[in-house]
C-alpha cells in the first residue's frame, strides 16, 4: 500500500510540476504579446502625432480637418 501510496504522490508532484511550468510558460507568452502590442501602439501614436503636427505646422488656414 505505501509503495501505491508513493507512486501516487510522485503523480500529483509531477502533475503540480507540470502545472506550475505551463502556467509560467503562458503568463511569459502573454507578456511578450502584451509588450509587442504596446510597442506597435506607441509606433501608431507617434506617427499620428507627427502627421497632425504637420497639418498643423504646414497649413495655412486654422482648421485642422483628418
Amino acid at each position: 500500500m505505501s509503495s501505491q501510496k508513493m507512486l501516487f504522490d510522485n503523480v500529483e508532484k509531477r502533475f503540480s510540476d507540470f502545472a506550475q511550468k505551463d502556467y509560467e510558460l503562458k503568463v511569459q507568452y502573454l507578456t511578450n504579446h502584451f509588450q509587442r502590442m504596446w510597442t506597435r501602439f506607441n509606433y501608431f501614436v507617434i506617427i499620428q502625432a507627427a502627421l497632425i503636427g504637420g497639418k498643423t505646422i504646414l497649413r495655412n488656414n486654422s482648421s485642422v480637418c483628418l
